[in-house]
């Protein structure tokens, strides 16, 4: 017959293997947490500045292109050439550093800090992989950030 002393005493060998489960998460690497902190808070910064440049592209009246004559044209099916026939055709390379007073410039200079924060993530993640001494994985990323960098340039 099972007293209550055992049965209490089973009951908290049941509690303590729960609390143990909880705690057996897997630890997330350094390498990782950088990566991601970096990426979340870019895009963050990135998408608050494109929210704010398209803001001030429909309530401003200055802008780089006027913003009722792009949604009216994309609206009605322009091409990408003949959209920006008023500022001379398609601007090239990063027009917008040029144009951060306006709203057009700023929503692009968010849109590309966004993707930007990429790079300094994975040269983050690649400092404390070769730190922890993985050398290929930390090579491998430095590899994908001069990707990344290459791929930006004009």
């Amino acid at each position: 017959m099972v007293t209550d002393k055992e049965q209490l005493q089973e009951k908290l060998k049941i509690a303590k293997q729960i609390d143990q489960q909880k705690d057996d998460k897997p630890v997330v690497p350094l390498a990782g947490i950088i990566y991601g902190d970096t990426i979340y808070w870019g895009t963050i910064i990135g998408t608050a500045l494109t929210l704010l440049g398209q803001v001030i592209s429909f309530v401003g009246a200055k802008n780089y292109v006027a913003a009722s004559y792009v949604m009216s044209s994309l609206w009605r099916g322009t091409h990408t050439d003949d959209l920006w026939s008023p500022v001379g055709g398609p601007p090239n390379g990063h027009w917008y550093l040029d144009h951060l007073h306006n709203g057009d410039g700023l929503t692009m200079f968010g849109l590309a800090l966004g993707v930007f924060s990429v790079t300094p993530a994975i040269f983050g993640a690649a400092y404390v992989l070769l730190r922890e001494k993985q050398r290929l994985f930390g090579s491998l990323a430095i590899v994908a950030a001069l990707i990344s960098i290459y791929a930006m340039l004009p």
